[in-house]
């Protein structure tokens, strides 16, 4: 079963180009990978939030790692281990396993969620794994340059530790979040990029407060001493247009098992998982890579569980899981609803979610079934 699961990923690796997701109006597009370790490997990145023809707010985001012990930092790029997952249309993967060749491993997954006809979100979570056989303290640090309204020099940012908040005459508000960073800094684009990518070590400098307006970038940073085998997450959220006064969570967990061809079938979520104040508000669980119209068995539990009945590995807890039955589409996808009423009374519920597809193709000769996906719903 393992060579079953490696050759479904390799089927759907390709070389690190540009890639663009998108989520009804919400469109992100993240530029190819550069081989240098100068400023070109800033990558290139776009942000519309009234679909592919509308103007763009976005110009660079990217990543930048320093292990303690180097004298600089250096940006994510082609180094030669790379590479991307095809992506699905509101979700893209990059893994750097070797990075630099230095031994520790790198994924950044970035996602789109739209909340409205010309706002929404993109989040991007940054891991980095410590495969070393010795403790490993690392700098992560994330740039971003947007001109909101596409315009570069009347922007005005307010600058605290973990977001900046961005506007324009225009009207149109954006904000980026990075959780949990230890400094950042707000400025001149080009001040910025040269201190990330001169050779010498950056500090941010924590200049927090009104800046004048100008054209906005900013850069956030996270300190992390990982033990042999550990890892950590830092997650950034780009909103446009709405104030989320908790951000959703999500996580993956348990094996997909594959179906027929050796594709097994995934369970993403569309649309934002958020209660809203005022008005109701609904996201999909969204199946896909399953066989058309077939059956499926949609499990929705409060918490997670480990069980296995039948030969079928079941990752939603037994005791808050409510199974329902569904077919999927002539394509095989299948979209479950997720109505959330308005209110605040559903802020951190954990929604635990897994699917079991009818496949006489797969290897037990009745069934395939998804990784469990979690949300924790956050607030508008």
């Amino acid at each position: 079963m393992i060579r079953s699961h490696c050759l479904s990923l390799l089927c759907l690796a390709t070389p690190v180009v540009a890639q663009t997701i998108s989520d009804a109006n919400i469109v992100f597009t993240q530029g190819p990978l550069s081989t240098l370790q100068t400023e070109a490997a800033i990558v290139d990145a776009g942000f519309q939030a009234g679909g592919p023809s509308s103007t763009n707010h976005a110009v660079k985001y990217w990543w930048f790692y320093r292990i303690h012990g180097e004298t600089r930092e250096y940006p994510l790029r082609a180094d030669g281990s790379n590479y991307q997952l095809f992506p699905s249309p509101d979700s893209q993967n990059t893994y750097w396993p070797n990075v630099d060749g230095k031994n520790f491993w790198m994924a950044l997954r970035s996602e789109v969620h739209s909340t409205g006809a010309a706002e929404g979100y993109v989040v991007n979570r940054m891991t980095i794994w410590n495969r070393t056989n010795a403790p490993m303290t690392a700098d992560v640090f994330l740039f971003v340059d947007l001109d909101v309204c596409g315009a570069s020099h009347t922007n005005t940012a307010t600058i605290a530790r973990d977001v900046h908040t961005v506007t324009d005459a225009c009207g149109r508000t954006f904000q980026v979040h990075a959780r949990g960073a230890d400094h950042s800094e707000g400025g001149d684009p080009a001040a910025l990029r040269a201190s990330l990518c001169d050779g010498a070590i950056t500090a941010l400098a924590d200049n927090y407060g009104v800046l004048p307006a100008g054209d906005y970038a900013g850069a956030f940073s996270w300190t992390w001493t990982l033990q042999p085998g550990q890892a950590a997450l830092n997650v950034s959220y780009v909103t446009c247009d709405i104030e989320i006064g908790e951000l959703p969570l999500f996580a993956s967990y348990g094996v997909q098992e594959p179906g027929t061809g050796g594709v097994a079938p995934s369970l993403q979520v569309r649309g934002a998982p958020i209660q809203k104040f005022t008005a109701s508000n609904t996201f999909d669980f969204e199946l896909s890579q399953a066989p058309p119209s077939t059956g499926v068995v949609f499990l929705l539990g409060l918490s997670r569980g480990n069980t296995t009945l039948s030969g079928v590995n079941v990752y939603t807890d037994l005791a808050t899981t409510v199974p329902s039955f569904w077919v999927t589409d002539p394509t095989g996808v299948l979209r479950v609803p997720i109505p959330v009423p308005a209110g605040a009374s559903l802020l951190g519920l954990p929604l635990d979610a897994q699917g079991i597809v009818s496949d006489t193709g797969a290897w037990n000769g009745f069934c395939s079934w998804t990784a469990a996906r979690e949300v924790i719903l956050g607030h508008q």
